[in-house]
Parts: C-alpha cells; structure tokens; sequence
C-alpha cells in the first residue's frame, strides 16, 4: 500500500501545517502474484501544493472534472478500499511516513 499527500503550509489562525492524503494504491499479492488492484485519487478539498505535485504528478486539476470534485473525498475511498480489502494485514510502501496519514 501506498499513499501520496499535498502539504498545506500553517496560516496565523492554524498556525500547524496540514498534510492531506491525495492518493492510495494497493495490490493484493497471493504467493508473490498479483491479484488486485486498487488505485484512487482523493480530493482533499484544497488545492495540491507545488512541490507535492512535482513529487508525485498530482495536480489540483487531476482531481477536477470541468472545475467540480471528481474524486471521492476520505470517507469515500475508505468505503471503496474496505470493500476490496476487507481481510488484508496492510504491508506500506513507506508506513513510517503513510500511517500517521490514515
């Protein structure tokens, strides 16, 4: 599992720095073959900062159809991961930077 975040620098009021999950990709390995997949984009509600999306590709317009969300929000894509992978013990990509995320 892997996940790819924006970052939301801190403002006066907040002054603590955000980060959002802005994509999530699996695959279900069964003896070292792939199974499933699963792969969705995440609107956060704000936009993708730049270093974020020179990092990953994300843009805030990859999120976007015609200027609207097109992309589930957290819940959302929680449903759809959970309902593809209801049993699976979860190995990261990266956990000790995507587990705080989730």
């Amino acid at each position: 599992m892997d996940i790819e975040t924006t970052f939301q620098a801190g403002t006066p009021e907040a002054p603590e720095p955000k980060t959002y999950v802005i994509s999530v990709g699996a695959v279900r390995l069964l003896n070292g073959t792939r199974r499933e997949v699963f792969h969705t984009l995440v609107n956060p509600g704000v936009p993708v900062d730049a270093h974020s999306s020179k990092h990953n590709g994300i843009r805030t317009r990859d999120l976007l159809r015609d200027g609207v969300p097109d992309t589930p929000g957290g819940l959302g894509m929680l449903d759809e991961f959970l309902a593809q992978f209801p049993d699976a013990a979860l190995v990261f990509h990266h956990a000790h930077f995507d587990v705080p995320h989730l």
